[in-house]
């Protein structure tokens, strides 16, 4: 969780891509709106070692990019909430 996650949902995505043997999943998740973000929350829903960052914007910008990234052989399934 980055900031202030207790404002007004603004997003919300469950993402899930199934495992490929000897694959690497990955994804990006877009976000623009017209208010500042405030908060985003980025909850793996599994126990994996999947890995999300923010790649441009988020905090105090109105757009963000959220890259999620499986360990090979792995699956995705987040949730990602977005707050302004």
């Amino acid at each position: 969780m980055v900031g202030n996650v207790t404002g007004q949902l603004a997003y919300v995505d469950n993402v899930k891509l199934t495992a490929i043997p000897f694959k690497v999943r990955t994804k990006n998740v877009f976000y623009n709106g017209n208010v500042a973000i405030k908060g985003i929350s980025v909850v793996e829903m599994t126990s994996t070692k999947a890995r999300a960052s923010v790649t441009s914007g988020g905090v105090g910008f109105t757009s963000t990019n959220i890259k999620l990234k499986s360990e090979r052989g792995d699956g995705l399934n987040y949730q990602i909430q977005i707050f302004v």
